[in-house]
């Protein structure tokens, strides 16, 4: 479609248009290490990408990705900064804004304390925690991350589009939906308040003592997950073999490291998100709607929220009631003992070996 004829459609729907909010990431310029509230310049032609998406066979534009992507991570945040350059190229045409929210995170409040539907993203690691499979993560668990609760975003986006609809000419803000700003939390304190909550919140599906870590040295994080991961569940899934049943944990912990791996540039970097728009923006609101529709992250406190999380969990994927806490715990007990029992055992095994390795080599 010629840019005269797209212009002519878009100038008919302006008519009727009031606010187009576009809902980008704020991983979308994770080259750079402060991503200002503006639009880089493109990463290539878009009109010219569609055109080799929809006609390179797949196997070629696989070879073509590397370069294509440059610096930047994966596909999504690719994507995702070429739709932002789309979106700017028609700001004088639509009343247009930009928002780039972070990691999306259960609700702080609605439509209820802890809410969540999802097991993707920061859920997933908070599942496989909570169960005990997961137990060895690549990062540096000294980086910042940035954590946003759900119904912020559904709040700033709606506070955007009220906001780009009284100011429909004015020029196309972009706001960074983030909090790490005002409400910085390290991967290591996330890990230690999830483990802390975990014994107090104990999940009843529990294969393992929850327990792990965050490994910055390759070595060693690939030690931690033949150790503690892969080979438990080798031996678990023998044991599932011989009693008839059908082995599911090692390829449920293959899943577990490719996404791992899918996250470890988030987790080895951090970020620092200016994000002045969005607070002018929620100052631009009446007393009443920064109450109604808040994305204040000066008001959270972490641990607070991440409780929020774990109760969240229970309530809303796996459909528990608060009753179920303490038989939970009782099984909670029961696996720290197999748990102490198993380290013991296999720090003799290590020490055995050690011991008959130096004897025969002397």
């Amino acid at each position: 479609m010629s840019t005269h004829v797209t212009n002519y459609w878009c100038s008919l729907v302006l008519w009727q248009l009031t606010a187009f909010v576009h809902v980008s990431t704020a991983y979308s310029n994770c080259d750079h290490k402060a991503p200002q509230e503006i639009v880089y310049p493109a990463r290539g032609n878009y009109m010219k990408l569609i055109e080799l998406a929809e006609n390179m066979d797949p196997e070629n534009l696989e070879k073509l990705t590397p370069r294509l992507l440059g610096n930047l991570p994966n596909t999504y945040v690719y994507t995702k900064s070429l739709a932002e350059n789309v979106i700017n190229d028609f700001r004088d045409l639509l009343p247009v804004a930009i928002l780039r929210p972070s990691i999306v995170c259960p609700a702080l409040k609605d439509p209820f304390p802890g809410w969540v539907d999802t097991h993707n993203g920061p859920m997933g690691l908070l599942i496989g925690a909570s169960s005990g499979i997961l137990r060895s993560l690549r990062g540096d668990g000294n980086m910042h991350t940035d954590l946003l609760p759900v119904d912020f975003v559904a709040n700033s986006l709606i506070a955007a589009a009220w906001d780009t609809a009284g100011n429909k000419w004015c020029k196309m803000p972009v706001y960074n939906c983030t909090t790490s700003s005002d409400m910085p939390v390290t991967w290591n304190e996330l890990v230690k308040i999830g483990q802390d909550l975990y014994t107090q919140f104990p999940s009843p599906k529990m294969l393992w003592y929850p327990s792990g870590a965050i490994h910055r040295n390759c070595i060693v994080y690939i030690i931690c997950l033949v150790l503690f991961q892969f080979l438990p569940a080798i031996i678990v899934d023998a044991a599932f073999v011989l009693s008839g049943k059908k082995p599911w944990l090692f390829k449920l912990q293959k899943k577990i490291y490719e996404a791992g791996e899918n996250v470890k540039y988030f987790i080895l970097n951090e970020w620092s998100f200016p994000n002045q728009n969005l607070k002018d923006l929620q100052h631009r609101l009446n007393k009443h709607d920064q109450q109604q529709f808040s994305f204040d992250a000066t008001r959270i406190d972490i641990s607070d929220y991440i409780k929020l999380w774990v109760l969240g969990y229970r309530r809303f994927i796996l459909n528990l009631d608060d009753a179920s806490i303490t038989k939970a715990k009782l099984k909670l007990r029961r696996l720290y003992i197999i748990h102490l029992v198993a380290k013991i055992a296999l720090c003799l095994i290590l020490s055995w070996i050690a011991v008959h390795l130096c004897f025969k080599l002397r």
